[in-house]
């Protein structure tokens, strides 16, 4: 299921929320000692789960999901159900979900709504504490989340302070600096 996919942020805890949603099927046909064995295992599995903080990432990766634009039903969907656009919003969860110090995002807005776009702003001003660098042409995002921009041009990089308007404010001004000197 889509939200197992967007768990497997280790192997291992993966493997433990695989195994507790098989287990949790068996149950339900389960009777006697069987019942039994499968709860003291569901019992083990799902202690595992927990120390790993496997718990706290479901909660996550269900925000994160649900924030991306994914309706509450489409969370038990098998991932090969999902159309191309579902499957980067997917990829951009599990992403989100892992939290890595350094965030490297191509057109991050692309498959996401206007609500998905606003949420993704929302989530990397407040709750992503590391780096991003994010290459984009949605003007209106950049805005809301980069402090700084990097322009690459003529095999040189520039740096400006601040968001993409202040950027194509200082970079008009540079350009008509460099007009008047060439003059």
């Amino acid at each position: 299921e889509l939200h197992l996919a967007v768990m497997g942020v280790t192997p291992e805890l993966l493997e433990c929320a695989s195994e507790m949603r098989s287990i949790e099927k068996r149950l339900h046909e389960a009777t006697g000692e069987q019942a039994q064995a499968l709860g003291a295992r569901y019992g083990e599995i799902s202690h595992r789960f927990d120390t790993l903080n496997g718990f706290d990432y479901l909660m996550k990766a269900r925000a994160i999901l649900l924030g991306l634009g994914f309706e509450e039903a489409e969370l038990e969907q098998p991932v090969r159900t999902l159309s191309g656009g579902q499957k980067t919003r997917t990829a951009l969860a599990r992403l989100l979900l892992l939290s890595p110090d350094l965030l490297l995002l191509d057109e991050p807005t692309n498959h996401l709504d206007i609500r998905a776009c606003d949420w993704l702003q929302e989530f990397l001003n407040t709750r992503y504490d590391g780096a991003a660098l994010i290459v984009s042409h949605d003007r209106y995002f950049m805005d809301g989340v980069v402090s700084r921009v990097l322009e690459i041009d003529n095999l040189s990089v520039s740096s400006y302070p601040g968001n993409y308007s202040k950027f194509a404010r200082l970079k008009a001004e540079r350009i008509e600096e460099q007009r008047k000197l060439f003059k």
